[in-house]
């Protein structure tokens, strides 16, 4: 049986439609990441922090590094005070959505976190925080590594695992340690 023009045109619409269906962003940040135990430390800190979450999903066009658990220990950052947790978490969320190939440009990537403010950085006039990324060292310009790192304006290092995990708010890549330290 041939299929006319029309019902071809119908079925590769339909076909198009049920790939797509499958690909749909998760509706919040909770829905994104639950099926990657790696990262429950982050949804047990959602539970504390509301405005945080509340910031994550509704903030389109960014792009969240969530430390994996061996790095988030709850514990360990209750210890800080709110402010600090605050600063903290907003230094993990870049401006823009950021898939993995963004991490490893060659030359590196300079890219804006949510974090403004003079107690952490003094970059004057409210300008947000950035983060360095690359394949190739601190500089950008070294041998190339196997995975992207991001370098913190602290020093700290912490190399990218690229899940591109999406929801309506943007982007989730995991980093094995925390980018920024109070």
């Amino acid at each position: 049986m041939a299929f006319s023009k029309v019902q071809h045109f119908a079925f590769t619409i339909a076909t198009v439609l049920t790939l797509f269906s499958g690909l749909s962003n998760a509706a919040n940040i909770r829905d994104a990441i639950q099926n990657y135990p790696n990262l429950s430390n982050f949804l047990e800190l959602l539970n504390q922090h509301k405005d945080f979450e509340d910031l994550v999903n509704t903030v389109n066009k960014k792009t969240i590094l969530i430390p994996t658990n061996s790095a988030l220990v709850p514990a360990a950052l209750s210890s800080l005070s709110f402010t600090d947790q605050q600063a903290l978490l907003q230094y993990h969320i870049l401006n823009g959505t950021q898939q993995a190939s963004s991490f490893a440009a060659s030359g590196g990537a300079t890219m804006q976190t949510f974090l403004q403010g003079n107690q952490f950085a003094n970059l004057g006039g409210g300008q947000p925080n950035v983060v360095f990324t690359s394949k190739f060292g601190d500089s950008g310009q070294g041998k190339e590594t196997q995975l992207s790192q991001v370098f913190s304006g602290l020093g700290t290092t912490s190399a990218i695992e690229p899940l591109n995990i999406t929801f309506d708010g943007g982007l989730v890549h995991a980093v094995g340690t925390w980018v920024f330290s109070c």
